[in-house]
């Protein structure tokens, strides 16, 4: 027996990279990692802090579901690598053609997330996650995902295998493959979700991001409330551009943030809305996706306010939470001088009408 010497994708939790003849459930990878319908700030720390368990979830089915991906270095150098997913309705034997063709992407479309530079005996855990949006299948019936990872020093091609004896050794000595089934969950699917393509151009700025609404439905003693959500889960944006799901609390309500976006970012954000209650909607009923560029007191932008370009935040619907939370973002960015107040420009949106929701 012999020791992995890069990075390792287990098997199961007791997988700790001896080989050839992994042993234990070649089934049950912790690496593989299903994380519900949003994504989660901060994952990197998360997942390598409990590296030691399984936290992975069922997946929910007809929607768009997280996969983050983890490994261990092994070997004795820092070593970096892409994460590659896939998926495959469960079958006795997996063999190759039945998976290599079904490829998880990323939010931005690409069909792998990188393992950043890790050193020896680190975890690595992948840049973002992975989306996968399953269809049903039977009910007795389940899904496998398939996790494959590509270093420098060992390539990982997928094999044409086609005979039995191939198939297992192939299994049991790529310590940098791994397999794990989910069932699938179906329930808390949103009546409406929708992608808006976000295009920041080439320069970096605080940005505001929110959902805005007008004749929303609200529900009344006893119902369950519609909710709204926002996410994008890739990296660039600090903190994600993420507003999980938020219960509507009035007819004409404001949800949203504040995010410092780089240069050149461009990615879909979905936008979800549930009418968990089947409440009445109102012909009026309008949800506004709306993103706010806040100028900074620097040379190149102030020239924006005093021309005329800009409005007060609350004269455009943001709450004073948020406009308070801006501030001081900016504060500590040293993007504003002093007692200046914020301003805003509306540079993007989309808006949903009653029209579009689902039937």
């Amino acid at each position: 027996m012999a020791m992995w010497n890069d990075l390792l994708l287990r098997l199961n939790l007791s997988d700790d990279g001896t080989y050839p003849n992994r042993p234990g459930s070649p089934c049950a990878s912790p690496d593989i990692i299903p994380y519900g319908v949003a994504p989660i700030p901060n994952w990197q720390t998360f997942f390598a802090g409990n590296y030691g368990s399984d936290v992975g979830t069922n997946p929910f089915v007809n929607q768009d579901n997280f996969i983050y991906g983890r490994a261990k270095n092994l070997s004795g150098n820092s070593t970096a690598g892409e994460y590659h997913g896939y998926w495959s309705p469960a079958s006795v034997l997996m063999w190759p053609k039945q998976w290599s063709g079904n490829v998880m992407q990323t939010n931005q479309g690409a069909n792998y997330a990188t393992f950043p530079l890790t050193p020896p005996d680190g975890i690595a855990v992948c840049s973002e996650p992975l989306k996968w949006n399953p269809r049903p299948i039977g009910p007795n019936d389940h899904y496998c995902l398939v996790g494959r990872a590509v270093t420098e020093s060992h390539p990982n091609p997928i094999p044409n295998v086609t005979r039995l004896p191939d198939f297992a050794q192939y299994i049991r000595d790529n310590p940098n493959m791994c397999w794990r089934n989910v069932v699938l969950v179906d329930g808390n699917r949103p009546e409406t979700t929708f992608n808006v393509a976000y295009d920041q151009g080439d320069q970096a700025g605080m940005m505001i991001v929110q959902i805005a609404g007008t004749s929303l439905p609200v529900a009344g003693p006893g119902q369950i409330p519609a909710q709204v959500a926002f996410n994008c889960s890739s990296p660039g944006p600090q903190p994600l551009m993420l507003l999980n799901p938020t219960p509507i609390t009035g007819p004409n309500p404001s949800y949203g943030l504040n995010t410092y976006v780089p240069a050149n970012f461009q990615a879909p954000v979905t936008v979800s809305f549930w009418n968990n209650g089947n409440l009445p909607i109102d012909d009026n009923f309008n949800l506004d996706f709306q993103w706010f560029f806040v100028p900074a007191t620097k040379p190149d932008q102030l020239f924006l306010r005093e021309g005329g370009y800009t409005d007060p935040p609350e004269r455009v619907g943001i709450s004073d939470q948020l406009i308070y939370e801006v501030r001081e973002n900016m504060l500590a960015r040293n993007l504003l001088a002093g007692t200046e107040p914020i301003h805003v420009i509306r540079v993007g949106g989309f808006t949903m009408r009653r029209s579009m929701l689902s039937k």
